[in-house]
């Protein structure tokens, strides 16, 4: 064995060189001790491919190849407020998300809301902190492939778009990466308009469901919708439909015009 320095020949088991005195185990210098509040990392026990952990304020943020990429990690979190919420998973930002807007929303769009989270399920076990345009995008798509419609698709990134802004609301996420997902779904509908022939049957039939379907045919305003409109928000040729706000919330009043072929089953209306 030669000395690390000068290279002279050394005797068996030598720590020392007796020439120049080098000790020949190389030195292992301590890292310098981490600011505090700027999180810890330490080495996990066992023969592992990311044997380096990172924490701060007591929340595990990952494991890492090596302590540079674990102290690169908490160098970009440093001016974040990491808590007990920071590595929440999809499902449970959705979870947490839910009871608070139902509040807000009807019972409908709820359900809407829920049947997108089922087309999501790639996402469920995912931290919501990792997820990024690439993600939301895989979802619509996969959805978009599966025939599904526009609508549908919509509601979905609709979801994406809640659930990213409570996330930041917590400090879970700094940016709304589903902000500019995109579909190009097609609106599927399974109702055919009237015919022409059709409505010259329905004007020259008798009964006053004749006068209805004549006004609906001309307003395309939904049956419930049409017949809540009070006389006082009727004019000649069109009405004013929406109810007043319920439990805080608006409702938009909409001018519904009266088109041609219905204005005379309108006005005997």
């Amino acid at each position: 064995m030669d000395c690390i320095k000068c290279k002279a020949t050394l005797p068996e088991g030598a720590i020392y060189c007796p020439l120049c005195g080098k000790k020949q185990t190389p030195d292992v210098r301590k890292r310098r001790k981490r600011a505090n509040g700027s999180g810890t990392i330490y080495k996990m026990p066992g023969n592992r491919s990311k044997p380096w952990a990172a924490e701060k304020n007591g929340v595990f943020i990952g494991s890492f190849k090596t302590y540079a990429a674990a102290q690169k990690a908490l160098e970009r979190i440093t001016d974040v407020d990491v808590n007990d919420r920071y590595n929440l998973t999809f499902a449970q930002v959705y979870e947490r998300w839910k009871p608070v807007h139902t509040r807000e929303v009807s019972a409908a769009q709820m359900s809407c809301y829920a049947n997108a989270y089922k087309h999501s399920a790639a996402l469920h076990d995912r931290k919501f902190r990792s997820l990024r345009k690439s993600d939301f995008e895989g979802v619509i798509l996969s959805m978009e492939e599966a025939n599904l419609s526009k609508s549908t698709c919509e509601k979905a990134k609709q979801l994406f778009g809640q659930l990213s802004k409570w996330a930041m609301d917590e400090g879970i996420t700094t940016q709304n990466h589903s902000q500019n997902v995109k579909t190009t779904a097609e609106q599927k509908g399974n109702r055919q308009p009237f015919t022409e022939e059709q409505i010259c049957k329905i004007k020259s039939a008798q009964g006053r469901a004749k006068t209805v379907a004549l006004v609906l045919i001309a307003t395309g305003a939904r049956t419930i919708e049409l017949f809540n409109v009070p006389l006082c928000d009727c004019y000649d040729d069109y009405f004013i439909a929406g109810s007043k706000a319920k439990k805080g919330r608006p409702t938009i009043r909409r001018v519904i015009a009266v088109s041609a072929d219905g204005k005379e089953a309108y006005r005997e209306m």
